[in-house]
């Protein structure tokens, strides 16, 4: 069973709807019905007692929404573990190919200085040039 799965049962409990969680959630509502039958399947036991008002959970499904409980709650500490600590720092290396290619790029901007990184949109990015065999940028 995925993690994000208990997410979605955990919204429609809250919701009472499937209509109102799919939306929250920005997934389809059969989809969002089928994946409760999924794991409804997986547990063997049925999570929500389905009316015309909604849904209500049933004595299996408090059970089993208390636990999806800890447990997105444990994950959600597990993915943060390390948050803390420092970020790394990443290189993207934007590249034209030369096939590819239509407009020259004028030779004074050729000749710029290597970029530097305060003027990058995130403090964790750094940028390079590589020089091209042809002087050409994708459009």
């Amino acid at each position: 069973m995925r993690t994000e799965y208990l997410e979605y049962l955990l919204e429609v409990a809250r919701t009472k709807s499937i209509s109102a969680a799919a939306k929250k959630l920005f997934i389809g509502q059969t989809t969002l019905s089928a994946i409760i039958n999924s794991v409804e399947n997986e547990l063997n036991v049925k999570i929500f007692q389905r009316t015309h008002r909604g849904v209500a959970l049933t004595a299996h499904g408090e059970r089993v929404i208390a636990i999806a409980e800890e447990m997105v709650e444990n994950n959600r500490q597990l993915l943060n573990l390390f948050a803390d600590t420092e970020p790394t720092r990443r290189n993207i290396p934007l590249v034209a190919y030369p096939s590819a290619c239509s407009i020259p790029i004028p030779p004074s901007l050729v000749a710029l200085p290597p970029i530097p990184t305060t003027n990058l949109l995130h403090p964790l990015l750094t940028a390079s040039r590589i020089t091209s065999p042809t002087p050409y940028v994708v459009v």
